[in-house]
């Protein structure tokens, strides 16, 4: 009785042990699931598993060797950057490397393409509907102010030298060489809160919900990015009962490029 046990449990644990392995699937599932979808990048992947022993190059002259089997991915990013994943066969853990700018594999087109996920951040036209991280991606950095408009009582006015810059990562506005000393003064920091917002001259009829940037420092109108077109910004302000008789207001940005 105890030999036909240990034949039974030996082919057992044989199978137990091939099916720990990680499978090719297997291991884009565990890729795919660590990348936050509000940046671009495209995965890459060796077709077959990487057997122990494989070197790979981080940077010109400089190898890394690995002592196990294991699936090998390469992410580029839109700003040059890129990094290895390496998923091992037997345990399903991820290492991360990242390399220098321009480091890709001299191989890569012939590696298997896993996801392409490109956001063009020049031109959103339902930016107002994006998850918070696109939002904050797409407004953070300079701003030229191209365009002031007051709806009610004073019109349009043309600013030549204001300057908007946007820290999302810190959540704070600087304002340099403003001309408008009211609504377009200084600096302020801000946090972001999720609510209804109201189409210009309708009054309090909803239009959207958003993510509005809510001024902390002042009581005025906090602010919310409807699209982006080829790099301009389309800025309005939330309705602000205290500052009705003012008007509404909204804003055109230029992006400022070269400069995040």
């Amino acid at each position: 009785m105890k030999k036909l046990l240990l034949l039974m449990i030996a082919p057992l644990a044989f199978i137990a042990g091939l099916q720990a392995q990680v499978t090719r699937e297997e291991a884009d599932d565990i890729v795919l699931a660590r990348f936050d979808n509000s940046l671009s990048y495209i995965v890459y992947a060796k077709e077959n598993v990487q057997k122990q022993g494989i070197t790979i190059e981080v940077a010109p002259g400089k190898e890394m060797k690995f002592d196990y089997s294991c699936w090998v991915y390469y992410i580029s990013y839109t700003n040059n950057a890129g990094c290895y994943w390496i998923v091992n066969e037997d345990k399903g853990n991820v290492l991360e490397i990242n390399v220098k700018s321009n480091a890709e594999p001299e191989d890569l087109a012939e590696w298997r393409m896993v996801k392409n996920w490109k956001i063009d951040f020049s031109n959103i036209e339902d930016l107002y509907a994006q998850p918070l991280e696109i939002i904050q991606n797409c407004v953070h950095g300079k701003w030229k102010v191209l365009e002031v408009l007051t709806w009610g009582f004073i019109g349009t006015y043309l600013p030549t030298n204001t300057i908007v810059s946007i820290d999302t990562h810190n959540n704070y506005v600087v304002i340099t060489e403003y001309e408008d000393e009211y609504y377009l003064n200084g600096s302020f920091s801000y946090s972001w809160e999720e609510k209804e917002v109201y189409q210009f001259g309708q009054g309090v009829i909803p239009r959207y919900t958003t993510y509005v940037m809510q001024n902390n420092d002042k009581k005025i109108e906090g602010w919310y990015f409807d699209r982006i077109r080829d790099d301009i910004l389309f800025v309005y302000c939330d309705f602000c009962p205290d500052r009705f008789a003012d008007g509404f207001r909204n804003y055109i940005f230029l992006k400022i490029k070269n400069d995040q």
